[in-house]
């Protein structure tokens, strides 16, 4: 997020998410936790959405390859603050829930408030090279993203996908 505003999918395989320890089983994914390892001369708007897919990596740049706006909901919308650094859990908005067998897209946004700079610094969350094309990214200064903006250009890919941690609660059932 070193430009003003960024999106960013990122996709997290069930075989992944699995060995990790998730269970599909549970009430559902209530917090994601990320790791920034920078902080930003300005207050960022910082949105998630998350989706369920059978696709495991992303295979071109161009705006079809984007998993489409339609297939997220979106869980969290708040406020990513200058100097917060370290690791940040963003609690849900409504609990996800995951099937258990399909890959999970995470999906971000985050951007300037409209008077800011466009020289300020950005966001830098933790990411690990996992050897296949599973992060697509674009950004720019100016204009916020908006979930309008994954078929409107081309954009990039990476093997570094961001650094994850999901939390799900587990369902106890009680009975006589």
């Amino acid at each position: 997020s070193g430009w003003g505003n960024t999106l960013c999918q990122g996709i997290y395989t069930a075989s992944e998410l699995v060995a990790a320890g998730l269970d599909s089983n549970g009430c559902g994914i209530t917090d994601l936790v990320f790791t920034w390892t920078t902080s930003s001369s300005y207050n960022k708007v910082f949105t998630i959405w998350l989706a369920q897919t059978t696709t495991s990596t992303f295979a071109g740049t161009a705006a079809s390859n984007w998993i489409p706006a339609n297939a997220f909901t979106q869980v969290y919308t708040g406020d990513h603050n200058i100097g917060t650094t370290g690791s940040v859990t963003y609690h849900l908005d409504v609990p996800f829930q995951w099937d258990g067998s399909s890959n999970i897209v995470v999906m971000t946004t985050m951007n300037q408030p409209a008077n800011a700079s466009q020289y300020s610094t950005g966001f830098y969350g933790l990411s690990t090279n996992v050897s296949a094309y599973r992060s697509m990214y674009k950004y720019q200064d100016s204009n916020p993203l908006t979930m309008a903006d994954l078929s409107a250009s081309a954009s990039s890919r990476s093997q570094n996908r961001t650094n994850i941690s999901f939390i799900a609660n587990v369902c106890s059932e009680y009975s006589e």
